[in-house]
């Protein structure tokens, strides 16, 4: 997939330059595809009100887009329809060198390529169009390397349970993996996957006092996979209930209602109640007796 950014024009408005009919305006870079060097990027565009009829022109870098393509940079033709181009994967910049080198594709390498648009206006004469302006670009990302391994944050025991928090530093990055597996020599098993917006997942379903490793991968949105972080260690372990959290906050365990605080107070003042008023109900019968 590659993203695509709309530039502006120095001269007139906006020249509109789109990848694959993407449009992007956060400037990430984002890969196009899985070294897939005999895929073909098209490329649509449009030009402003004032540009010369027929004088668009594409061209990609891996520097700042100008007016015209320099040395090392591509000139992609212009489709007959004047509103496209297409360019081979192997054909971007990045395999381009300034010598007039090449590189062969795939390269495990990461490269941003900017397909830049330009355009020309008059210069000031009737029906001149000699005046160059650099229009719209759109951004396309090789990526060769495999995305960087995520980082494993925090790993929590719980009751039967885990919580596995996990970042990553890429933004292509679209999803953690994370992996469980017996300490006594398991095979790991994938039991979570979530985003790194999202940023953590629970893992239900383990046994308490027995020992998992944890592990973990990213994905990037070609898709590739990472290498896998290091192994955590983890044991889930059997809570108290709502008395263990209350003692383990600080709760003073004595005897009574009054030893639970205004909270727990409050539940034990009805019973207090009921105590007071079934004496009293039985009060008359005593005095009654002999």
């Amino acid at each position: 997939m590659a993203m695509v950014i709309a530039g502006s024009s120095a001269a007139l408005a906006q020249m509109n330059v789109m990848v694959n009919g993407e449009t992007d305006v956060t400037h990430a870079p984002y890969a196009l595809s899985t070294n897939d060097c005999n895929a073909n990027v098209r490329i649509t565009f449009t030009v402003p009100n004032g540009a010369c009829q027929n004088s668009a022109g594409i061209y990609v870098t891996t520097s700042s887009c100008g007016n015209a393509p320099g040395a090392s940079d591509v000139q992609v033709p212009v489709n007959p329809d004047g509103t496209s181009a297409n360019i081979r994967v192997s054909n971007l910049a990045t395999f381009h060198g300034g010598d007039g080198g090449l590189l062969s594709c795939p390269q495990q390498l990461n490269s941003l390529n900017k397909v830049c648009g330009t355009y020309k206006t008059s210069s000031g004469g009737f029906g001149d169009c000699s005046q160059s302006n650099s229009g719209g670009f759109a951004t396309v990302y090789y990526k060769g390397l495999l995305p960087l391994p995520p980082t494993i944050d925090s790993v929590t025991p719980l009751d039967s349970e885990i919580s596995v928090t996990a970042s990553v530093t890429e933004s292509d990055a679209i999803a953690i993996h994370v992996e469980l597996a017996h300490v006594d020599g398991g095979f790991f098993v994938e039991r979570a996957v979530f985003t790194p917006y999202v940023g953590y997942a629970k893992i239900s379903g383990l046994i308490n006092n027995v020992t998992y490793q944890v592990r973990a991968r990213a994905e990037d949105q070609i898709p590739q996979f990472s290498d896998y972080t290091n192994v955590v260690e983890v044991t889930p372990v059997l809570t108290q209930g709502f008395w263990g959290h209350y003692l383990g906050a600080g709760g003073a365990e004595k005897g009574g209602c009054g030893g639970l605080g205004a909270m727990i107070f409050a539940w034990c003042l009805p019973g207090l109640v009921l105590v007071f008023l079934t004496r009293r109900a039985r009060r008359p019968d005593r005095l009654d007796k002999p």
